[in-house]
């Protein structure tokens, strides 16, 4: 973690922070298993909320997006996800995923702004979609908006972009930290794969990267979309994607920051059953 990024000032910050990054759930009551395990979404949120729940020292919960499949009528996914949720002690934040903002089928399951409104409080609200909150002293998350509705691949607009330097020239002493759903960097190296780029990666993820890169307070960007477990480091920013808890390996993370140094770990669901299926479901695909 010793990179031309450190000597931020740590004014106020506090000594140590653990948060949860949590993507890609995608619950639902209608889904059917396929490489994604459907039909155990539930199941295994209650599980990943459960281990969470277990950890004395979590400050903080971070939802990458597709946290519901948004496809049951009445905003019954949504419904239970809340139900689980409540069981949480700690302040959770949540953004888009392809599926809040284009729902299936439109007009039955939520729309972008209905999510939005159902969220408010935790970071989303209703015309603000793109967000700036500090859950503890001294950091600070950007919850970007990467989503095109109706569409699986994501930009980020120029009107967000000029907000992104608006918030880290507002908060030079803050150890900044992005949360988005889609890629800001391929996870699958340097094999061309334009139907994999097209959808899972931003549209203009180098315009954004050289913002973020520039600003040595930015640390760290988190992602999901992909489904996939996958740590870059470029210039000192790291660039974590985390792995769909619906999908093999059927995992989340938790960061752990302590002055200039991070810890990243894995956690696995408990259910054995479920990562043995998931597993044969998504190497037989």
């Amino acid at each position: 973690t010793a990179t031309k990024k450190d000597g931020v000032a740590k004014i106020g910050r506090k000594k140590s922070i653990k948060f949860a990054h949590i993507t890609d759930t995608h619950v639902t009551f209608s889904g059917k298993n396929g490489t994604a395990l459907k039909e155990e979404s539930f199941n295994i949120f209650r599980d990943v909320i459960g281990q969470v729940n277990d950890m004395p020292d979590i400050d903080f919960i971070l939802f990458g997006g597709d946290n519901i499949n948004n496809t049951d009528p009445d905003a019954k996914d949504f419904n239970e996800f809340m139900d689980i949720m409540s069981t949480v002690k700690v302040p959770y934040f949540a953004q888009f995923g392809n599926r809040e903002v284009s729902p299936i089928p439109p007009g039955v399951a939520l729309s972008k702004s209905q999510y939005a409104e159902k969220m408010k409080g935790c970071g989303l609200d209703a015309g603000r979609y793109a967000w700036s909150v500090s859950p503890v002293p001294g950091l600070r998350i950007l919850g970007l908006d990467t989503t095109i509705e109706d569409h699986d691949n994501g930009e980020i607009s120029k009107e967000e972009l000029n907000w992104i330097k608006e918030e880290i020239e507002k908060y030079p002493n803050d150890m900044i930290v992005t949360l988005s759903h889609h890629l800001f960097l391929p996870t699958w190296g340097s094999r061309d794969m334009p139907e994999w780029k097209k959808k899972y990666l931003l549209k203009n993820y180098q315009e954004v990267n050289a913002v973020l890169d520039a600003a040595p307070q930015v640390k760290a960007c988190l992602m999901g979309h992909h489904h996939v477990s996958k740590i870059q480091t470029i210039n000192g920013l790291h660039y974590i994607a985390s792995p769909a808890t619906v999908q093999y390996p059927h995992a989340f993370r938790t960061v752990t920051i302590i002055d200039d140094a991070a810890r990243l770990e894995f956690h696995q669901i408990r259910d054995q059953g479920v990562i043995e299926l998931g597993k044969q479901n998504l190497t037989t695909s």
